[in-house]
């Protein structure tokens, strides 16, 4: 028989994931297939501690509507698809994958609030136990980068990465969100060195940054979704604990200079 409750593993930070509800055989099954194919380099055994979150998938008959009267008297109703407190959420079972991935987001983001971590817009590589992040918007070479280097250095994150405080270090680690997913492992955190903030140019430049100057592009970069006042405070205090750098690129991402920074760091 089937486990109707699962663990994985982000950022050090065990969810359960209770299917039991759920109470159509074959609907049950399914599920069960999606998601621990889909998140099943993060599945890890019961932990014998009770786990940070747990997250129930409803039945049908547990689905609640939400009214609102429009202006010409009529009624809409809206399907309550996701429903989060601190510590639990609930998630009705018709839900895709795609969905589910916005609803984990949110939960991830609230959780690592609570655990002096956030969520950032960024590629990154990984150089031994260093992680090394690329900040900047969307189409700026973040990726690009991240793959012109792969001959030198380990991807890690292709658009979005964890940062959290565990035992006064600031550790990346990858999140079961990311479109494109690097082999590496998953509940290993590496120790976060430096913050490169991308910058189209006509030369390609590497200029060390304060903390203060840093703090806005830094600020622009944190994943909205789910972020509380306790994600702000955890990412004003790793401001300081960090290398930043702003590195003006090229449209084709001249990478030497980030050869030479990331050695220094070895």
């Amino acid at each position: 028989m089937k486990e109707l409750t699962f663990f994985i593993n982000v950022g050090n930070l065990v969810i359960s994931i209770d299917i039991s509800k759920v109470t159509d055989d074959p609907v049950r099954n399914v599920l069960h297939q999606q998601l621990t194919t889909y998140y099943s380099s993060e599945l890890v055994p019961k932990p014998k501690s009770p786990p940070d979150f747990t997250i129930y998938f409803i039945a049908e008959e547990e689905y609640r509507f939400v009214k609102e009267d429009t202006l010409n008297n009529g009624i809409r109703y809206f399907l309550e698809t996701f429903v989060l407190n601190e510590h639990e959420a609930y998630v009705h079972y018709h839900t895709g994958i795609a969905q589910f991935q916005f609803f984990l987001k949110m939960i991830l983001q609230s959780l690592l609030g609570r655990h002096q971590g956030f969520i950032l817009h960024a590629s990154a590589i990984i150089d031994g136990d260093n992680a090394h992040l690329f900040l900047g918007p969307n189409g700026i070479g973040k990726s690009t980068i991240v793959e012109n280097i792969s001959s030198s250095f380990t991807p890690f994150a292709d658009d979005m990465v964890i940062v959290r405080k565990r035992k006064k270090i600031w550790e990346a680690h990858q999140l079961p969100l990311e479109k494109k997913r690097y082999n590496a492992p998953a509940m290993h955190g590496k120790r976060v060195r430096t913050l490169c903030y991308l910058q189209q140019s006509k030369a390609s430049k590497m200029t060390s940054l304060s903390p203060v100057t840093a703090s806005k592009k830094l600020l622009e970069q944190l994943i909205k979704n789910g972020a509380t006042e306790q994600n702000i405070k955890a990412l004003l205090s790793f401001l300081p604990d960090v290398d930043h750098f702003l590195f003006e690129t090229l449209l084709d991402t001249q990478v030497s200079d980030v050869r030479k920074l990331v050695r220094r760091y070895r």
